[in-house]
């Protein structure tokens, strides 16, 4: 999901934040026609910016400043459900289901609607966690005190130690890490990080994940851009460093959806004229773009004009070159026409599962966010070197 706003309704519906192609994540754009007002972006993206740096009541705190002052924003359903997340984090688990209705009840079209029922989900699940070690602890004496310990009740809870392919880290060190990360990054102007959730713990493993899937796969950081961004914002031996695991980490995502990109399929209408004369030939195609935007079947056109069109299947890869660059930037449904001597192709990307986690989300940035955590997702239950222990 997107944090905020797009050009038409102010909104870049998805969760979070990220580079390159633009959820799950999230900047505001702000655009003259909006007619969002500087208070308005300055506010929400402050709540937003509250909420990645793992500062959560400040988070809750700003996003609900925001909704008062704002109620009618086109933002507001991103405002809600980033204060529910914000509240999550709080332990503030009855408010934040309480947040996350109202996003179905105000914005039943919203793009975060769909993801509000994992939330409700997760706070009532951790709901009850909480009452079910308050209940292990009532009743008095000796015995009421081994009954909550024995239970695990949260004042005698042993501390959360992450492992990492033997390694320990405490919660401190965590927090410390990607306090600095980010302090880093916001220093270099870098805001838009695919593989923050605002969860300091995720945030660690998903870096950890993803260098060392870079470092596997000989992807680094360009010497040239990382001198360049120390030089110019005037990074320490420190913040260099991490800089350079984040372009790492930038340049392998980037590498991944390419090669993604090349796995999508395509619906193509060929067209080779045979002697026709030049104005049937620009009806024939004028005819066939106009229903082929219309969101015809290709297959049904080319039944209607058997004589003169062939319908075909295949993947961006199978392309050449030059007609693989023309449908790239083509998101699902869209057409393309490529003219050539003998006729003209019509080009269509289609639905594709193995495609899906890119292309299916409301909002390039939604896309990112949610293709790098299905990743994330998939490289974690590949590794088996990473472990959360309570010691």
């Amino acid at each position: 999901m997107g944090k905020g706003f797009d050009k038409d309704k102010l909104r870049a519906g998805a969760i979070g934040r990220i580079l390159v192609i633009i959820c799950f994540g999230a900047a505001f754009f702000v655009a003259a026609d909006a007619g969002a007002s500087r208070r308005e972006f300055d506010l929400f993206n402050k709540g937003y910016e509250y909420y990645l740096s793992y500062r959560p009541q400040k988070a809750a705190g700003t996003l609900r400043e925001f909704l008062k002052e704002f109620p009618d924003s086109s933002a507001a359903d991103a405002a809600l459900f980033w204060t529910g997340k914000s509240l999550l984090q709080l332990r503030a688990y009855d408010d934040a289901r309480k947040v996350f209705s109202e996003i179905r009840r105000r914005f039943p079209e919203s793009p975060y609607v769909r993801y509000v029922d994992k939330e409700e989900a997760m706070a009532t699940a951790r709901e009850s966690e909480k009452q079910s070690a308050g209940k292990s602890g009532t009743g008095t004496g000796s015995a009421a005190k081994e009954k909550a310990t024995a239970a695990g009740s949260p004042a005698e809870r042993k501390p959360v130690v992450l492992i990492v392919r033997g390694k320990k880290y405490d919660e401190s060190q965590v927090s410390g890490f990607m306090s600095s990360f980010l302090a880093a990054m916001t220093k270099a102007d870098i805001r838009k990080i695919a593989w923050l959730s605002g969860n300091s713990l995720e945030d660690f493993i998903s870096e950890e994940v993803l260098y060392n899937e870079a470092r596997s796969s000989d992807v680094t950081a360009s010497r040239e851009e990382l001198k360049g961004l120390a030089e110019k914002f005037k990074l320490t031996a420190e913040e260099t460093d991490l800089a350079g695991r984040y372009l790492a980490i930038r340049n392998l995502i980037s590498r991944k959806m390419e090669n993604m990109s090349e796995e999508r399929s395509l619906e193509v209408l060929v067209v080779k004229y045979a002697g026709t004369g030049s104005n049937k030939r620009v009806a024939l195609a004028s005819a066939l773009q106009e229903r082929a935007r219309r969101g015809e079947s290709f297959k049904d056109i080319a039944k209607l004009y058997s004589d003169s069109v062939t319908f075909s299947a295949m993947k961006v890869r199978d392309l050449q070159g030059w007609l693989k660059d023309s449908v790239k930037g083509l998101k699902e449904g869209e057409v393309s026409v490529v003219w050539k001597r003998d006729g003209f192709l019509i080009l269509k990307p289609v639905q594709d599962n193995s495609y899906r986690m890119t292309a299916g989300s409301p909002g390039g940035e939604d896309a990112v966010k949610e293709f790098v955590r299905h990743w994330v997702d998939e490289l974690r239950r590949k590794e088996d070197s990473i472990k959360i222990v309570r010691e």
